[in-house]
């Protein structure tokens, strides 16, 4: 009986110092302003769009299993040039049943410039309307994205990826290295089948070569940006190893 009574002494002196703190803490307008207009406690200057890559990667290796060959996880795998569903690895699949190709989203600019809506015959115009859209896509009859439509998104939208897991391939990685070309044009390129991505008696390697060849300036960068990480990665592990053979080195006495 008695601990008790000590725990709430406790947690009423706690409690105490607590609210005497928030009592001096000052707040900015801003912060005022964003709490009575119920704008939430904080703000950043984009969204950030959840991209599930392991997703298409479980596709890749179903669909190709050698491309597993010199990865760590393997995974249950079909024979090569059978199509592995989509929703077999992740509920994020619409982009593998859009009904119109018009536009010619690749997989990156599908989840950058385009987002999902929940709609009825009735109330779609109601819907256009309140997102403002300009343009949007239709689904396949008949899939799990039935009575939904894909809404396009205006020019300069502040939408950026956030792709969470494992980063992509070193693209100087010999032994990885059709696998980071697979996962580049899986990316970078238009597909509604993952065996689209090259063609039957052509190698990974050779179909991203071509793609470069006549790829975009905006595609280019992206490669080149995926491939900065590794950049930084070999440059910190190789001052490390700088730093740690300096450490070892015996101290000459003269």
């Amino acid at each position: 009986m008695h601990n008790s009574n000590v725990q709430e002494l406790n947690r009423r002196l706690i409690q105490c110092c607590a609210n005497s703190l928030s009592q001096e803490q000052e707040f900015s307008t801003p912060e005022v302003i964003s709490y009575l207009m119920g704008w939430g406690d904080q703000y950043i200057s984009h969204h950030f769009e959840m991209i599930y890559w392991n997703a298409v990667v479980s596709l890749l290796k179903k669909t190709y299993p050698q491309l597993c060959k010199h990865q760590s996880h393997v995974l249950q795998h079909t024979s090569e040039g059978e199509t592995a569903n989509v929703s077999d690895c992740h509920p994020q699949t619409e982009y593998a049943v859009l009904e119109i190709y018009e536009e010619n989203f690749n997989y990156l600019e599908y989840f950058l410039n385009t987002y999902d809506v929940h709609v009825t015959p009735e109330d779609i115009d109601t819907v256009l309307k309140r997102n403002d859209c300009h343009l949007y896509l239709a689904y396949k009859e008949g899939t799990s994205h039935t009575g939904h439509i894909c809404i396009v998104r205006h020019d300069n939208h502040d939408v950026i990826p956030h792709i969470p897991g494992q980063w992509f391939p070193h693209a100087d990685n010999l032994e990885c290295h059709p696998f980071y070309c697979a996962s580049m044009l899986a990316l970078l390129t238009p597909w509604r089948d993952i065996i689209q991505l090259k063609k039957a008696d052509e190698s990974f390697i050779s179909a991203f070569k071509h793609f470069m060849v006549n790829a975009s300036p905006s595609s280019r960068d992206i490669v080149n940006n995926i491939q900065y990480f590794h950049e930084c990665s070999d440059k910190a592990k190789e001052r490390e190893s700088v730093s740690q053979t300096t450490y070892h080195e015996p101290v000459n006495s003269h």
